[in-house]
């Protein structure tokens, strides 16, 4: 899998604030979270989903996570026993394309940007399916990440156009290529609602998340701090989306070629540098738009 496992470079603060309290307010009332005492966390990683929804469960609900990396299981034990409260939580290592559980276990089967670091999605829904009882739900948070390559901040509007799409464009093949070698698609939140509809969940819900992350000077929101100390982090590291060697290798079965790629490379930690220089000298607006959809069915009865 390269030199980053899955999305551990984005394990940091800032993934603390990719929700709106309120937004997840109304979608523990459309997903009825306060039905669910028996959950399942898909790919874990350190334990922000289950913790972010846990609010939103029953008292005695019980939280169960789990994920093939160790460190990050040891790690989500670890945060869990911080929280308190009668809600339980337990971790475990495993693999979601096998998950280690008896048929129709759980109330809720859920993952936060799981399903798209997956070689085979459907085969993972499966099994989400198989563990959850019938009448149960499934909820997933998948996003588009391409929509990235085209949003602009204060430093890229003023960009000669050819530069932009030259950049939208890198990305685009990049994740095709991912995809190709079996890693995952950045983007597959958009296939999500169509996977479950093929599993033969019923009742679906299609939802978006409504959380902007903007940068406006002075940065003084904690989202805004955290933003930036990923984005200092990434700049001092010459990462990208990716690293510079999953990137090329993500390229390369894109059918880019490493001529192509070593100027395209360059030009997008030129940018992600500008962008760090423009929030020292406070001078970089970003709307911080992105797109997250939340999907959810549930098992027929008759399952």
């Amino acid at each position: 899998m390269g030199d980053e496992r899955h999305s551990a470079a984005y394990f940091g603060d800032s993934r603390d604030h990719w929700w709106n309290p309120d937004f997840l307010a109304l979608m523990a009332k459309r997903w009825d979270l306060a039905e669910a005492r028996t959950v399942l966390d898909v790919g874990c990683g350190v334990g922000h989903w289950g913790r972010t929804l846990a609010p939103f469960l029953p008292l005695d609900a019980s939280i169960v996570g789990i994920d093939r990396e160790p460190d990050w299981v040891q790690e989500a034990t670890r945060r869990a026993s911080l929280v308190g409260g009668p809600r339980t939580f337990r971790y475990l290592e495993g693999l979601a394309e096998r998950l280690p559980f008896p048929d129709a276990t759980f109330d809720l089967v859920t993952c936060q940007t799981v399903l798209m670091h997956v070689a085979d999605p459907p085969a993972v829904i499966g099994e989400m399916l198989r563990v959850l009882r019938p009448g149960g739900r499934i909820a997933v948070a998948e996003p588009n990440n391409a929509i990235g390559g085209v949003v602009r901040t204060s430093e890229s509007a003023n960009a000669p156009i050819d530069r932009r799409m030259a950049l939208a464009r890198f990305q685009v093949v990049c994740e095709e290529g991912k995809r190709s070698l079996g890693e995952g698609d950045n983007s597959l939140g958009d296939l999500v609602p169509g996977l479950f509809a093929r599993a033969g969940l019923v009742d679906l819900s299609v939802y978006l998340n409504d959380r902007a992350r903007p940068l406006l000077p002075p940065y003084a929101s904690q989202a805004e701090r955290a933003a930036i100390a990923e984005m200092d982090r990434f700049a001092d590291r010459e990462f990208w989306i990716w690293s510079k060697a999953d990137t090329a290798r993500y390229f390369a079965a894109g059918g880019g070629t490493e001529a192509e790629f070593e100027v395209l490379w360059s030009m997008a930690i030129e940018v992600r540098r500008a962008e760090v220089t423009a929030i020292r000298e406070q001078r970089l607006d970003d709307g911080g738009a992105g797109l997250v959809y939340l999907v959810s069915g549930r098992k027929p009865t008759g399952s």
